[in-house]
C-alpha cells in the first residue's frame, strides 16, 4: 500500500502537500462583506481558496444575486442583464433628478418614456427650455441650435449671438434706438427713403408716399 506523503509544515503555512496534491488551507478573500471569496485580484491568488465572486468590491455583485437591468454582470455568470424579469421590477426605470422623465435604460428592456439625456440635472430633458449655456438641454442632441433667440435682448439694434455657451451683443451699425418717431428726426437723409418711422423699437428709413 502506497503510503501519502505529509509535508510538515511551519506556523502559518497556507497549504498542505498531501502526495502530488497541494490543497490551499487559507480562507479566501471576501473584501465586500457579501459571504463569497473573490475569484481574481490581488489577495485572491493561490495559495488562497479561490471563490466566485466576479467584483468583491461591491456586496451587491456575487453568484446567484438578482439580475437588474444596469449593464453589470449581477450575478457573475458572465452574462450582463440576461434576465428578462429585471424589466418587471417596479424600481427599474428611475428618475435619479425628479424631473418627471426617465433616465436611460440598459438597452434589455423597452423604455416607454422619452428618455432624460441627463438624469443627474433636473433643468435638462426632453422638450426642455433651451438655453445659451453650451449644453444640450432639451436632448434633441443639438446643443445651443437657436442661437439667435436664446440671446435676444430689449436693445432693437442689437444684433444677438449664441457662440461657445455664451450670449454676444454686437451693436449694429447705423441703427438708432427709439420708442417714438420724434426720435429718427434726421436719421433718414437718403433722398429715395426720407420719411423716418420708428418700428419695433428702431428708425427706420421708408419712402414718402
Amino acid at each position: 500500500m502506497a503510503l501519502a506523503v505529509l509535508a510538515v509544515c511551519v506556523t502559518g503555512c497556507p497549504f498542505v502537500i498531501s502526495g502530488d496534491v497541494t490543497v490551499p488551507t487559507d480562507n479566501g478573500v471576501d473584501s465586500d462583506g457579501d459571504g463569497f471569496f473573490c475569484s481574481d485580484g490581488v489577495g485572491c491568488e493561490w495559495p488562497r481558496i479561490k471563490g466566485e465572486d466576479c467584483n468583491d468590491s461591491d456586496l451587491t455583485i456575487y453568484p446567484g444575486a438578482t439580475e437588474v437591468c444596469d449593464g453589470v454582470d449581477n450575478n457573475c455568470d458572465n452574462i450582463v442583464d440576461e434576465d428578462p424579469a429585471m424589466c418587471d421590477a417596479p424600481d427599474y426605470y428611475v428618475d435619479n433628478d425628479n424631473d418627471g422623465v426617465f433616465g436611460e435604460d440598459c438597452g434589455a428592456c423597452d423604455q416607454p418614456y422619452a428618455v432624460d439625456c441627463n438624469d443627474a440635472d433636473a433643468t435638462i430633458y426632453p422638450y426642455a427650455e433651451e438655453v445659451c449655456d453650451g449644453v444640450d438641454n432639451n436632448c434633441d442632441g443639438v446643443i445651443d441650435e437657436d442661437g439667435y433667440w436664446l440671446c435676444e435682448d430689449d436693445n432693437a439694434c442689437s444684433i444677438d449671438r449664441c457662440g461657445g455657451g455664451l450670449c454676444n451683443h454686437v451693436q449694429a451699425s447705423d441703427c438708432v434706438v427709439c420708442t417714438a418717431v420724434e426720435q429718427c428726426a434726421g436719421v433718414c437723409a437718403d433722398e429715395e427713403y426720407p420719411v423716418s418711422v420708428c418700428l419695433l423699437g428702431r428708425c427706420y428709413c421708408e419712402v414718402e408716399e
